[in-house]
């Protein structure tokens, strides 16, 4: 049986069409969509990190908790089915896997994030929130080297 050759140049066309389809962030179908209108006079928080994240979030229930971001998407899915069951009477967060489409998104209406992410991405998950002009508030350690806290220091 004689195999068929796949022309080297479909191949490459083939492979860049599936590779940016997949590098497509899962929330860029909910950009699509209007924000919903949180309660006037409170916070709104997003959080980055739902394992020691979820203590903050239980913490700050008397603001508004607009985003959270995870890169598991099971700890996303357990957060969201909390929200569901257990405070049904608010706004559910919206969901991400990517901290900067969360940032982009919900620009217009992010008044400050809170940062428990592993330590070693502390530094710049905080530096990019502190750029988009964005509170924050993130888990100890701020830092892992003299460096990163210098240039937070400066931002």
């Amino acid at each position: 049986m004689e195999k068929k050759q796949i022309p080297r140049r479909e191949f490459i066309k083939t492979t860049a069409k599936v590779a940016a389809v997949a590098s497509l962030p899962l929330s860029s179908v909910a950009c699509k969509e209007p924000l919903p209108v949180w309660p006037k006079g409170k916070l709104n928080i997003g959080v980055c990190g739902l394992g020691m994240g979820f203590s903050n979030i239980k913490n700050c229930l008397d603001e508004n908790i607009v985003a959270i971001c995870d890169v598991d998407q099971t700890r996303i899915d357990k957060v969201l089915n909390i929200f569901a069951e257990q405070y049904a009477d608010k706004i559910p967060p919206w969901a991400f896997q990517d901290y900067k489409e969360m940032l982009k998104v919900m620009d217009p209406v992010l008044d400050a994030v809170i940062i428990a992410t592993p330590d070693h991405s502390h530094a710049m998950i905080t530096l990019d929130c502190m750029k988009a002009g964005k509170h924050v508030y993130t888990q100890k350690p701020l830092t892992r080297t003299v460096y990163e806290s210098r240039i937070l220091a400066q931002a």
